[in-house]
């Protein structure tokens, strides 16, 4: 699905041509002996795309104008291939340790040549400042794990990670350009390189207190450094102990708590403006305080609690608690989330031809984020405290489940079914700086509705040792209530010249039932 926009307000959405072809080549050298391991492969890609542009005409214009394009063209997935190598190496060493090892590195190549930036017979092209991007970025990635054992009772694993993205393609700075074939921009943009390195490390200890507990203890540690980014370097810790007890044979508690920290070195809000070379002045810039939650100081605590029981050979029950609380350091933004998440299973096998299991999981995901409405007048932006607003999303999901395995005849005839019922609602309540509802009706948005029931089942006949038949069924139904898709129904695939709408073709996930059936044969050299 493509999208574009029709004179800079209006959108119109387009089925999106697919005619893609993929070569993929792969080898590798394997050597092994009673204490090493090495692997030498090599993976390579070439995508193809006969379909390099879409094409399509304005249902609201005839001919091209300023600000109101006739036509409109995008460029579509570029052609590309991708070559890399790879390395994996494990070796047994002394103390009962063993260390593992993958170093792989990946070259990808992108060389098509550009379009123009318009089709808008109205507008004169700019110059490009090159004929194709000369695209290449390079990955190294590496993964080190190491294990021992050096007494019975201790054993502890170390591990690093590294992910770094070289971005070796062109900067190039175009003088001008056109947005969305309506009019020329007349500024100069400059595309930036962005690539990002990620380290991570941890430490796990675990020690066994006897034969009904074993205590762990783990860090970890997250480093990002980004390019063109609101923060380059920042630091994430967090350690915290881990509990298992036995207190019998059919039964095991685990508790797991966590303490992470993230440290982000400096913000920078307008690090979104460095791909204008020569400068912008915004008349309403980007808010000083705002912070984004993917790279602002975090604070997390988390916890969860484990237990299973098998009472009964033929009886088992789990269930667990999960809990998780993030605090930011942000006056705007996301400032704080609580996710909650308890399921529970239970398996019971009446007869040996018979078991029966359920489960139930109910999730709460709770988030407040802060903004500030901020008009622009007299050429200025307004920075007004009784502008602000909050906004308190609370997301529940309850999920049901039940299924069956029967042998009808063992060994050659059974058959599995399974039922889930989900239910989510999120309701969002947006509140003024004054503590006034700020949505037109003076009350909280509309709960948002998703519902979705599952049903399938398999019968499996096995003739041989080799052969075996599948007979399934599957059904789906799904329905949603959203206020804000809601509305645009009346606008699927319609177009109203006098007044200028928009055209959705996929704006909704429409409600919809699904009967899907299968039939498998197997053959087991």
């Amino acid at each position: 699905m493509a999208s574009h926009f029709l004179d800079g307000a209006n959108v119109v959405e387009l089925p999106e041509p697919v005619d893609y072809l993929t070569h993929r080549v792969g080898t590798a050298i394997e050597y092994a002996t009673g204490r090493r391991m090495m692997r030498l492969g090599y993976d390579g890609s070439v995508f193809e795309n006969d379909t390099a542009t879409l094409t399509w005409d304005s249902p609201l214009r005839l001919t091209d104008a300023v600000n109101a394009p006739s036509r409109g063209r995008l460029d579509l997935a570029p052609r590309n291939q991708s070559h890399a190598v790879s390395f994996v190496h494990g070796l047994t060493l002394p103390w009962r340790s063993r260390l593992t090892g993958t170093a792989s590195y990946n070259w990808m190549l992108q060389d098509s040549s550009f379009l123009p930036f318009t089709i808008n017979s109205a507008l004169v092209n700019p110059t490009l400042p090159g004929k194709s991007l000369d695209g290449q970025l390079n990955v190294l990635a590496l993964n080190y794990l190491y294990s021992a054992r050096p007494i019975p009772d201790l054993g502890f694993d170390a591990s690093y990670r590294l992910y770094d993205l070289d971005n070796r393609s062109r900067s190039l700075v175009f003088t001008d350009y056109v947005r969305a074939d309506t009019a020329l921009a007349g500024v100069s943009r400059g595309s930036l390189r962005y690539e990002f390195r990620t380290q991570n490390a941890d430490i796990k200890a675990a020690y066994s207190l006897g034969r009904k507990a074993t205590f762990k203890l783990a860090y970890d540690w997250e480093n990002w450094h980004r390019s063109f980014r609101e923060v380059k370097n920042s630091n994430e810790h967090g350690v915290g102990p881990t509990l298992e007890f036995r207190p019998c044979h059919w039964g095991l508690l685990r508790g797991v708590y966590r303490r992470c920290w993230r440290d982000p070195k400096r913000y920078r809000e307008n690090a979104s403006l460095l791909s204008f070379p020569d400068g912008v002045v915004l008349a309403n810039p980007r808010q000083k305080l705002l912070r984004k939650f993917t790279e602002s100081e975090r604070e997390r605590d988390s916890f969860s609690l484990f237990g299973r029981a098998q009472p009964w050979q033929r009886m088992t029950f789990a269930g667990s608690v999960e809990l998780a609380q993030d605090d930011y350091d942000a006056d705007y933004g996301v400032l704080n989330d609580l996710n909650l998440v308890y399921p529970i299973d239970s398996t019971i096998q009446a007869l040996n031809w018979l078991p029966f299991y359920a489960n139930y999981t109910r999730e709460e995901y709770r988030s407040n984020q802060r903004s500030r409405f901020r008009p622009v007048a007299l050429g200025a932006g307004v920075d007004d405290p009784t502008n602000d607003w909050t906004s308190r999303v609370r997301d529940k999901v309850d999920t049901w489940g039940v299924g069956t395995e029967l042998a009808l005849i063992p060994d050659r005839l059974s058959i599995d079914a399974s039922y889930s019922f989900s239910l989510a609602r999120s309701p969002n309540t947006t509140s003024s700086a004054a503590g006034g509802e700020v949505d037109g009706d003076g009350v909280s948005f509309p709960t948002v509705r998703n519902r979705l029931h599952q049903l399938s089942t398999t019968a499996t006949y096995t003739l041989s040792e080799q052969v075996s038949l599948r007979v399934g069924y599957a059904f789906e139904k799904y329905s949603q209530s959203d206020f804000a898709t809601d509305n645009l129904e009346p606008f699927m695939g319609a177009v109203d010249p006098q007044a200028g709408n928009s055209v959705f073709l996929a704006g909704t996930s429409p409600d919809y039932e699904a009967h899907i059936a299968t039939f498998t044969m197997a053959y087991r050299f």
